[in-house]
């Protein structure tokens, strides 16, 4: 695949759309990479034409002896006394659908650093870093609904500050912009994309001090520790950002995996306990600009007892203030800011019916 690419001075055009958006508050590269709000500034290299010429997707699947492609970049940034910072991770695509030339021309990324490189560094312990791209920019929809209009990265953060705003443990998320070289002939890749950076499995059992779980998963009952209210935030949180692709079944069935445990991922902590929890939202209304009905909502009343869930529902309301608030991140989205104050609108206004 020929990625479509511009001359370097169209980097130059979009700085003055960066200082815009960073003006809110300078860009702080103190502390560990996801330790503030505020969005990072990236150029990164890679020849992304070999590295997206071979792609894997549940629509066009490789042989069993597939081996995903791996390319050398060169990530670089300034960090907080202007000090350039240059590092050589190995990039990889990552995600599933997403993989798929349908779907994404610029999909999902997955950085590995050598620990020794990134000492000293926003990088520091995060040794693998999932990049969500910007997909597309062509404007329009893809087959399955994600949005190319090219700001879908900074709306999928919020459905992770939602999260764990609402006590729903997930991965951590950040902001970013990112240039795009195209190694091979030295041009970028259009101009300065938006982007998410996302924590890894390994440095989120780090923080919780966790392993994973070698079986998959089954029901709730072979998952010691977690609890129903688990489950129920977990329900309500997707419900808020308008996700429809996951699913979470407490008793055992016989449908596959996928249609049991989907977009969720499950860990053990050091005491035993299990600890579930969900991700990947780039196809939740928030996200796409797109209102969907799902049947996983109205589970909620069925699923959860009434008291449990006026409980839920009282702390959500107490939470409502800084919920809303978070829409005001999207300083350069003013589509994606309206249709989040809307979301708001349309879940606290259903509140009331799934606390019934």
């Amino acid at each position: 695949m020929k990625v479509a690419v511009k001359a370097k001075d169209e980097i130059m055009k979009n700085m003055n759309l960066i200082a815009i958006i960073l003006a809110v508050g300078s860009t702080s590269f103190a502390g560990g990479l996801f330790s503030n709000i505020q969005p990072l500034q990236f150029t990164l290299s890679a020849p992304f034409e070999q590295l997206f010429s071979v792609r894997e997707s549940p629509m066009h699947p490789q042989p069993p002896n597939f081996v995903p492609t791996t390319v050398q970049g060169q990530l670089t940034y300034n960090d907080d006394s202007g000090r350039l910072i240059v590092l050589h991770p190995k990039l990889k695509m990552r995600g599933n659908s997403s993989q798929d030339i349908t779907e994404c021309v610029f999909p999902k990324i997955k950085m590995e650093f050598a620990a020794n490189e990134i000492r000293g560094t926003i990088f520091e312990n995060h040794t693998t870093v999932g990049i969500g791209s910007h997909c597309s920019s062509q404007g329009g929809f893809s087959h399955i609904g994600r949005n190319w209009d090219g700001k879908t990265p900074h709306r999928e953060v919020l459905a992770y500050e939602i999260l764990k705003l609402v006590g729903v443990p997930t991965y951590q998320a950040r902001a970013a912009w990112f240039n795009y070289i195209e190694q091979s002939t030295g041009q970028a890749i259009g101009g300065t994309h938006e982007a998410l950076l996302l924590e890894d499995m390994d440095s989120m059992l780090q923080r919780y001090g966790a392993s994973k779980v070698s079986a998959p998963y089954e029901s709730l009952a072979h998952s010691p520790g977690v609890t129903v209210e688990d489950v129920a935030r977990i329900y309500f949180a997707e419900t808020i950002v308008g996700n429809w692709d996951w699913y979470l079944k407490m008793q055992f069935t016989n449908e596959s995996i996928s249609k049991r445990f989907w977009n969720m991922k499950e860990i053990q902590r050091s005491n035993g306990n299990h600890l579930i929890f969900p991700y990947d939202f780039d196809l939740a209304d928030l996200v796409v600009l797109r209102m969907h009905t799902t049947a996983k909502t109205s589970e909620i009343t069925i699923l959860f007892p009434q008291a449990l869930r006026a409980r839920i529902a009282a702390d959500l309301r107490a939470k409502e203030k800084e919920l809303r608030s978070l829409g005001q991140r999207l300083t350069s989205d003013s589509a994606g800011q309206a249709f989040y104050k809307k979301q708001m609108d349309r879940f606290f206004a259903k509140l009331p019916e799934l606390t019934k």
